[in-house]
């Protein structure tokens, strides 16, 4: 490796980030505040704006409650890369529950490994519909 390069990795591995000291969910809510009338997300050509965002998160955080889910609370999401995937992580983040998060295309084996790891202590656990934890773990379809 030359000097040139050697010197660039090692000021990269020395850069730092700063980080507010706020929840991914205050951060997106703070945005909402600020430019409730932008887009928050595009998908498949259908926007949402932060207001609609915030509202999602809301009813979502909403029906968590509902189920019991409390601050503290570790619940696994096995859902696909959809909208309400968005909503019900930053709805967690709200409530101050952990998401753990499974795709549902994981193989079934993979699934039940998960539980297995020592820091792994789920309270709760949602699914989309028909996926392999829905069948394994029999998690309320969201």
């Amino acid at each position: 490796m030359s000097n040139e390069n050697t010197d660039k990795t090692a000021r990269f591995c020395t850069m730092t980030l700063d980080y507010p000291e706020k929840t991914m969910f205050q951060l997106v809510e703070e945005a909402a505040k600020k430019l409730p009338d932008d887009a928050a997300y595009n998908f498949r050509g259908s926007i949402t704006t932060y207001s609609q965002l915030m509202k999602r998160i809301d009813n979502a955080a909403k029906s968590f409650c509902a189920h019991g889910i409390k601050e503290g609370d570790v619940v696994t999401l096995c859902m696909p890369n959809l909208p309400q995937a968005v909503d019900c992580l930053y709805a967690l983040n709200k409530i101050g529950s952990t998401a753990s998060l499974i795709h549902p295309l994981s193989a079934e084996s993979e699934i039940t490994y998960y539980p297995t790891i020592n820091f792994y202590n789920c309270s709760f656990n949602f699914a989309n519909e028909g996926s392999a934890e829905s069948r394994l773990y029999g998690g309320d379809d969201i």
